[in-house]
């Protein structure tokens, strides 16, 4: 069962809880998941593409 299923299964649970739900503490997924939600991590990258993409596009529009 991926992520995905669990989510559509538990309509009303949170998202962090599901995700809280099936992470081991000090596991792999737990590391990886620090490093995506640093400060530094998913996010900035996310807004940085996201800025790029819309410079771009209005570039390409002239």
């Amino acid at each position: 069962e991926g992520a995905g299923e669990l989510m559509f299964r538990s309509p009303d649970v949170p998202v962090p809880t599901l995700r809280q739900n099936v992470t081991s503490p000090g596991g792999t997924t737990a590391a990886a998941l620090d490093v995506l939600m640093s400060e530094h991590g998913l996010g900035p990258l996310m807004r940085a593409a996201i800025a790029a993409a819309t410079w771009r596009a209005a570039e390409l529009s002239g």
